[in-house]
């Protein structure tokens, strides 16, 4: 993680310990359950959001992205004015939301459909 941290997962997979090494200025260690993992996540992440909100956000293209194969999902279309909401749920940050602006959604639904397309021709190749 850092120098000044180490995470451990407990052998029963039901705990995660936070260390503070030397390097970290700080001792001790932190136990906490999936519930508190969580909640930590989010409020660092939150924190985060915040520094950065001023920064050009990178493109996505040739970003190595740790894919989350077939999460549960939601669509609340239209539900903040001209932006559809997709919210999915992830295993390490919990449930997200992203507003997407109908343009977005347009190009979205052209994609996604092409990709449908192409994989019921593949499907109806003889291989």
């Amino acid at each position: 993680m850092t120098d000044g941290i180490r995470a451990n997962l407990s052998d029963d997979g039901t705990k995660v310990s936070l260390e503070f090494l030397p390097a970290s200025g700080v001792q001790g260690t932190l136990h906490l359950t999936a519930d508190q993992l969580l909640k930590l996540n989010q409020q660092l992440g939150s924190l985060r959001a915040q520094m950065v909100k001023n920064d050009t956000v990178p493109e996505l293209e040739g970003q190595q992205i740790e894919a989350i194969i077939n999460p549960k999902w939601h669509l609340q279309p239209g539900l903040i004015g001209e932006a559809s909401m997709l919210c999915f749920q992830h295993p390490a940050f919990g449930p997200l939301g992203f507003a997407v602006p109908v343009d977005q959604v347009q190009k979205m639904v052209q994609l996604l459909s092409n990709h449908v397309a192409l994989a019921a021709k593949s499907r109806e190749t003889p291989q």
